[in-house]
């Protein structure tokens, strides 16, 4: 008998979990869609007005979702976790009919699982927005109308979008525009997480359809003695620190994988993932099949014992990693995403040390940090800037427009606006060099006045590692943190007059919103690093 080696069963699980993607998508967008109708917008204006929070929470608790709206995700996961376990139980010659029961078991299960984590995190989302404007002294209609905007959204885009909105409307833009960039960009995030939702669920479904038909052929005797099942992660750039280290695990047939550590350096040589240090995870867990993680990709397969006799039937069902993705633009170019996980990756492994040796140097100069969370950029923005880059210069190639980008590991420290500013800067600076991390740029944008932008840009370097340090004051941490997202949303905008027109009108209000008080600038600013002025 012919065990089944990885190289088939990886492809497979892959294939059926993509073939049923665009299925759980539309279902998740579609069900949001309804559930947003059913907002009562006006009653909770009222209660709002009338300052009845709780009425607000126990109105929007009767807007949920439900099994029959979630219908198309329950079937879609039957069908990819069906196919997947009919093909795995065909392979030893047994009836499907063994593990159907397990598979219609599973689907109803992972839809009800969505409709509570969705709800939840809807629910928390909305309590912080009602909190934020309450402090903030936002209108109640406004509050009702962007509460139903966010249902859906996880609680970080949902902020977002709220962030967006207030800081457009204090800007100066119309009330009417900013709330339809804001929409604007509620859906985009929402199609984001429908995106997310499916490749997570999908690739959980492949490989649990997987395991029900092994587990079928091992109730029937039809695996050796010592069959083990092994960790399938995808051995390129994307591959993340968690599934590095999993890669090549084996556990019994019928057991769960060890999820408790992280790779912190490791290498790809060949088709070996070679991991030379590790950290424990935070919340370590088990699992018996990936994801690992959402919108993971790895897959299992089981440990042949002949393995190099059977590999020579199976390497015709290899995809070939040149030809399996025509490229079908520089969006979704397969090679931009891989490099941009690439460097996403490494900035998170650049971290540790970097926040490490930045610790006592802030706590010396009695500095505060501001967006420590967003100490490592996002592997999303990471491929924007790429294609950005490369639509800025057609003449880079990949990996050129990639180098450009040296900010995706980035602090942000702030002191007032006194007299020891100055003092203090030089000061963490120094620290950092004695740390052996030597300065290669000090842009000055508080020496000018009239730009977009104000503050003190510094890049460190070590060997080949880079990041980016900010020095900020409250004041002008709060204006960027307000302008930020009128960019980002500019950025979801196709090319073309309208994003054109979005741009100006920010620059427009940026300029006027840096340059309206100037309290937040520190003094004695002048004749430090290079004076910039930016817009």
């Amino acid at each position: 008998m012919i065990l089944l080696l990885k190289e088939t069963t990886e492809t497979r699980i892959l294939r059926i979990a993509d073939s049923l993607q665009p299925e759980i998508r539309r279902t998740f967008l579609d069900a949001i869609t309804v559930l947003k109708r059913q907002v009562p917008v006006g009653r909770i204006t009222d209660l709002l007005e009338e300052g009845k929070l709780t009425g607000v929470l126990e109105a929007l608790s009767e807007v949920e979702l439900t099994p029959q709206q979630l219908g198309g995700i329950e079937d879609a996961i039957l069908q990819t976790v069906t196919l997947s376990a009919e093909l795995t139980t065909a392979e030893f010659g047994l009836d499907f009919a063994l593990v159907n029961e397990r598979a219609v078991r599973y689907a109803r299960e992972t839809a009800g699982r969505l409709i509570v984590e969705i709800g939840a995190e809807t629910q928390q989302a909305i309590a912080d927005i009602i909190s934020l404007s309450l402090r903030e002294g936002v209108a109640p209609r406004q509050q009702a109308l962007l509460i139903r905007e966010v249902v859906g959204l996880t609680r970080r885009d949902a902020l977002a979008v709220d962030r967006f909105l207030k800081g457009a409307i204090d800007s100066g833009m119309t009330r009417g525009r900013a709330r339809d960039q804001a929409d604007r960009m509620a859906r985009r995030l929402l199609k984001r997480r429908a995106e997310n939702i499916a490749r997570t669920e999908t690739i959980r479904a492949s490989n649990m359809g997987t395991q029900f038909g092994w587990d079928a052929a091992s109730d029937a005797g039809l695996l050796p003695p010592g069959t083990q099942k092994v960790w399938i992660a995808t051995e390129d750039s994307r591959t993340c620190p968690i599934c590095a280290v999993l890669d090549g695990n084996t556990v019994d047939t019928g057991g769960n994988f060890d999820v408790s550590e992280e790779a912190t350096a490791f290498t790809i040589e060949g088709d070996e993932i070679v991991v030379t240090a590790t950290r424990t995870m935070k919340r370590p867990s088990t699992t018996r099949t990936p994801p690992s993680h959402p919108s993971c990709r790895c897959t299992i397969g089981l440990e042949a014992f002949d393995r190099e006799a059977n590999l020579n039937q199976t390497n015709n069902v290899r995809l070939d990693e040149k030809n399996a993705n025509p490229r079908p633009g520089i969006d979704d170019d397969p090679t931009v995403r891989r490099l941009a996980n690439e460097k996403y990756e490494g900035a998170l492994r650049k971290e540790a040390e970097i926040s490490e040796m930045l610790a006592p140097i802030t706590a010396d100069t009695k500095a505060e940090y501001a967006a420590f969370s967003e100490r490592v950029k996002f592997e999303g923005s990471i491929r924007e800037k790429i294609v950005r880059e490369m639509r800025d210069d057609p003449t880079l190639s990949f990996r050129q427009a990639v180098n450009k980008i040296r900010d995706e590991n980035r602090y942000t420290v702030m002191w007032g606006p006194d007299a020891n500013y100055r003092t203090n800067m030089l000061a963490y600076e120094k620290g950092v060099n004695k740390a052996g991390w030597r300065t290669i740029k000090q842009d000055n944008f508080w020496a000018n006045d009239g730009g977009a932008y104000d503050g003190m840009n510094y890049m460190f370097q070590k060997g080949d590692d880079v990041f980016e340090l900010q020095f900020h004051t409250p004041g002008s941490q709060r204006i960027k943190d307000q302008v930020h997202p009128w960019y980002d949303e500019a950025k979801l905008l196709p090319d073309g007059p309208e994003k054109d027109g979005l741009y100006a009108e920010i620059k427009k209000n940026v300029v006027k919103l840096w340059n309206l008080d100037r309290s937040h600038v520190p003094p004695g600013m002048q004749g430090i690093g290079d004076a910039k002025r930016k817009g």
